[in-house]
């Protein structure tokens, strides 16, 4: 890669990051869905198992003051001292049309939060469509957000399409077998609409990643003789961008097979709100981290291999983080993924991983070819 296209592709980046995180990518198109959003009517506490003995559900505001405090009709509290019940504030929603997309909108904050041991015992926020049997569609985006300490207020926002299946719909304020105190302000549910014109953003940042794509490509096979050590880094690479551009479910499936696990995350999130989250935070390791570092390891050896094991030159890690980087962000585009910083925190890892395993084959090399 030259310095040209090495500048272009971290300005393409930095770019495609702006108008992702600060541009409008839904408008409202019709009025607030909930009349009393304050939660003083349609809401009800369910805990399980029953709370000190009392019945399992309970629907009047004044009832459930042991466990939710209502600050001024301004905002609630609920709160959980154990870690053997579960607490659920909900609230029921107007019905909607099928296929409508629904802006939810939430603040938040949170003291003392102590989750449990499987990853959904946590403070959540669920937007949960109900079939005709009355069972919550858990195998359709319905997660708002999941809460950690913040003792500031926080936005949350995310955009769910109503399931067609659904009969009902309600959101949800969980503690699952967690410790803490949640805070919450009264809830935003509005219809909403694509914007056309981050539509349009979205198109010429598309035209200009093929088209970088396209002049790199030229430039190597017009500039460059490729030998039969650069092919182990072209299919690494090629495996890398095909593991980048697969969509959510078809990773997932494909996954499944690898690794088996009792709790599929898959179907959580909404795929309509595409954002770069630049808050860092270290991942859990699952089968997915571990192909992140283990790809990009290879590709590190890799090129450690084709240079006979002499020491990788700056630039070279450069632009291998670089890629690192730039195929993390192209997930802006592919439904249900997303960006995140732990992701290229553990390919960097894996790059100096492989460079490091690459350093010492070329030690052994060379003690072979002298000693």
């Amino acid at each position: 890669m030259h310095t040209k296209q090495m500048w272009v592709t971290i300005t393409l980046c930095i770019t495609t990051v702006v108008c992702f995180n600060s541009s409008p990518q839904f408008i409202k198109s019709g009025a607030e869905i909930l009349s009393n959003s304050d939660f003083q009517e349609g809401l009800s506490l369910k805990s399980n198992p029953p709370a000190n003995g009392e019945n399992c559900e309970k629907t009047d505001v004044d009832e459930i003051k042991h466990f939710v405090n209502v600050e001024k009709s301004t905002c609630f509290v609920l709160n959980s001292n154990d870690f053997l019940h579960s607490y659920h504030i909900t609230k029921e929603i107007p019905k909607v049309a099928p296929n409508t997309l629904i802006k939810v909108r939430v603040a938040t904050k949170t003291k003392n939060i102590i989750s449990g041991v499987e990853n959904w015992e946590s403070p959540r926020i669920l937007f949960l469509g109900f079939d005709i049997y009355g069972k919550p569609q858990y195998n359709i985006p319905h997660l708002v957000a999941t809460l950690k300490n913040s003792p500031n207020w926080e936005e949350h926002e995310q955009i769910f399409k109503t399931n067609a299946s659904a009969v009902r719909h309600q959101l949800s304020v969980q503690l699952i077998h967690a410790k803490g105190q949640i805070i919450f302000k009264p809830l935003g549910l509005y219809s909403v609409k694509q914007d056309q014109k981050f539509l349009i953003f979205r198109l010429f940042l598309i035209m200009a990643w093929l088209s970088l794509a396209s002049w790199i490509i030229y430039n190597a096979a017009s500039l460059h003789r490729f030998n039969l050590s650069d092919i182990p880094v072209l299919l690494i690479i090629i495996v890398i961008l095909i593991g980048i551009l697969i969509p959510e479910s078809i990773k997932s499936t494909f996954g499944g097979y690898i690794w088996q696990t009792n709790h599929n995350t898959a179907h959580h999130y909404s795929e309509y709100i595409r954002k770069f989250d630049l808050s860092f935070t270290i991942p859990q390791i699952d089968i997915y981290k571990l192909g992140h570092f283990t790809m990009f390891a290879l590709l590190a050896w890799a090129v450690g291999a084709g240079n006979r094991f002499r020491p990788i030159s700056t630039s070279q890690f450069f632009l291998m983080s670089l890629f690192a980087t730039s195929s993390e962000i192209l997930q802006l585009f592919i439904p249900s993924r997303g960006p995140q910083l732990g992701d290229i925190f553990i390919d960097c890892i894996g790059i100096v991983f492989g460079l490091a395993i690459s350093a010492l084959c070329g030690l052994l090399f060379y003690r072979r070819n002298t000693g």
